[in-house]
């Protein structure tokens, strides 16, 4: 099976799995199957600065063993954690195609909420089932002639037949306008969702690779710094809560645009009483592939980042460390000594970084203290 293939299944176990509540048996699997995907046999890459407050805050986490969850709205890229989304449009067409379509919608919505029938005299839940069995699924639209003969063939007056049909259909758009409150409200509140969404998630971004000049320059206080190695294998060893934020773990996809996002499936979800799961993995899916989508200007990154919601505390404790990689001119600095003394008491490997004798390249060597 190809990483791709691998990386799928991965998507797949999160998107139909919830995490914090199920059986450690299923975390484990989920987390081998998701080490198996990731490159370098499980390992990622962070690269970060020597000097100055940011050394501190990434010593301080190696020397407690924890990673610090970024909150999006904190990140150097303000489209970081956003939907590309038109909500204009989207509401017009889902006014359309409401519009268009209503016996569509009143059908979806009473297959959603079957419990509702419970709540009609008999009478009322035959005639609503008969008249549902009536509606063009191509058309969305109900044929009224066959269910008017499918009663006067079940024994009603054609009178009757049609009473009964306006009944159920009087009915069913009073259920409907129940929702209409939560859809109004919902809404609303999408012309703020991506302030509420930068607010509210949190990353840790990692490399797939330690010998990215780029990201040495652009991360790594001009090539004056590290770069930290983490080894998903040793989460293998990590308390079952740990584990299962570690298996949040996504590759990030580079287009020229973010693909649009439509709410429209949302509005759908809604109408149906929020009883369609199906359409909730579906919208859920949607919506994670936003956030691990970036656009091509960031693709010399390849990333991968750790995406969880809501922290009540930004460190996850999660000691990964496996090597530490300097490069050749920060050895002499306080903070680097400090930082390979730590090093040699976790036994993590060290490698130096420093440019060949041409000049021409960068190679890895190991360290000789």
């Amino acid at each position: 099976m190809t990483k791709v293939e691998l990386y799928q299944q991965h998507l797949n176990a999160l998107l139909t799995t919830n995490l914090d509540n199920c059986q450690k048996e299923k975390i484990d699997e989920i987390l081998a199957k998701f080490i198996q995907c990731l490159p370098n046999n499980g390992k990622l890459y962070k690269y970060r600065s020597i000097e100055g407050d940011a050394f501190e805050y990434a010593y301080d986490g190696l020397e407690n063993g924890y990673l610090w969850m970024a909150r999006v709205d904190t990140l150097n890229d303000d489209l970081e954690g956003t939907l590309n989304f038109d909500l204009e449009e989207d509401i017009q067409v889902a006014k359309e195609e409401f519009l268009s379509q209503p016996w569509k919608y009143l059908n979806n919505f009473l297959q959603q909420n079957t419990n509702l029938r419970k709540d009609l005299p008999p009478i009322d839940r035959f005639c609503m089932d008969q008249i549902m069995k009536c509606v063009d699924q191509s058309t969305g639209e109900i044929d009224m002639k066959k269910a008017v003969d499918l009663f006067i063939a079940k024994g009603l007056t054609r009178q009757n037949a049609k009473r009964y049909i306006e009944k159920v259909k009087s009915w069913v758009q009073n259920a409907i306008e129940d929702a209409i409150p939560v859809l109004r409200d919902t809404v609303d509140g999408l012309v703020g969702i991506n302030k509420i969404n930068r607010n509210n998630i949190f990353v840790y971004s990692m490399a797939i690779t330690h010998d990215a000049d780029n990201m040495w320059g652009y991360y790594a206080n001009n090539n004056r710094g590290f770069c930290i190695e983490y080894d998903f294998n040793k989460a293998r060893f990590l308390p079952y809560e740990t584990k299962s934020k570690l298996c949040r773990c996504y590759e990030v996809h580079y287009q020229e645009q973010k693909p649009k996002f439509s709410f429209q499936k949302t509005f759908q979800y809604l109408i149906d009483g929020q009883n369609n799961q199906v359409l909730f993995k579906q919208i859920e899916a949607e919506f994670v592939e936003q956030l691990v989508t970036k656009t091509g200007g960031w693709d010399k990154e390849t990333e991968w980042r750790i995406l969880l919601f809501q922290l009540k505390d930004c460190k996850l404790y999660a000691d990964l460390v496996s090597k530490i990689i300097l490069d050749e001119r920060i050895l002499n600095t306080v903070n680097a000594q400090k930082l390979i003394a730590l090093a040699q008491s976790r036994n993590w490997k060290i490698e130096i970084r420093k440019l060949n004798v041409l000049g021409t390249k960068h190679i890895y060597e190991e360290y000789v203290g």
